[in-house]
């Protein structure tokens, strides 16, 4: 599965976190380059992974910073894969 994600504002993001806690499974994502500008409603590619499968809940906690405001933003969701 490849997982997608989608800002609501323009944002640069430094690093993402992607955890499965049910298996003890973590995996963090540096980006490279971390002055890109994901523009709102882009869609930016996670990473690809297999053995994901329903009702697993996954947590994803991305750390960047708004571009219109230069602050920096820690978001973390919950992923219910359905």
């Amino acid at each position: 599965m490849i997982v997608f994600a989608s800002p609501n504002v323009d944002v640069r993001i430094t690093k993402i976190d992607l955890t499965f806690p049910a298996q003890q499974f973590s995996d963090t994502i540096v980006n490279p380059q971390p002055d890109t500008v994901f523009p709102k409603g882009s869609s930016i590619q996670l990473n690809e992974y297999s053995g994901i499968n329903g009702r697993q809940r996954w947590v994803l906690k991305f750390t960047g910073v708004v571009v219109a405001t230069g602050k920096s933003f820690t978001v973390a969701m919950n992923w219910d894969v359905v």
